[in-house]
């Protein structure tokens, strides 16, 4: 997060910040001194980080049946009966280790778990990145 103090005309000061890639702007006063808007500033920007001040989407999670459902539907319409087939197959491996699951918590080492257990049950591992 980049803070930043900007004067704009008739002397109202504001917070000027960038938060995950967007650009806020919070009015901290008009007709107050540099020091005050700076102590104002450390104020807002406490807020900001811990989350209290309402800036910036906070990004919704799904499950992974949810996503599942979704990317059958896309996947319906838009490939060919045998690719539909075989990513079926492979989601339907996948739910048995993720089924329930928010995908914020599927970590990378899950996911080498999952491998590692298809591996010792014969199958073959497909990593594509």
């Amino acid at each position: 997060m980049t803070r930043r103090l900007t004067l704009f005309t008739r002397k109202t000061w504001y917070l000027d910040c960038r938060i995950n890639g967007g650009r806020h702007v919070v009015k901290l006063g008009k007709n107050i001194k540099r020091t005050v808007a700076g102590e104002l500033t450390n104020v807002k920007r406490a807020a900001i980080l811990k989350g209290e001040a309402g800036i910036g989407k906070k990004k919704r999670d799904c499950t992974f049946d949810k996503a599942t459902e979704a990317y059958l539907t896309w996947m319906t319409t838009n490939c060919r009966p045998r690719t539909q087939r075989v990513y079926q197959q492979q989601l339907d491996q996948l739910s048995l280790s993720f089924a329930g699951k928010l995908l914020s918590q599927i970590s990378s080492f899950d996911i080498e778990r999952h491998k590692h257990r298809r591996v010792e049950a014969g199958a073959r591992v497909v990593a594509k990145t």
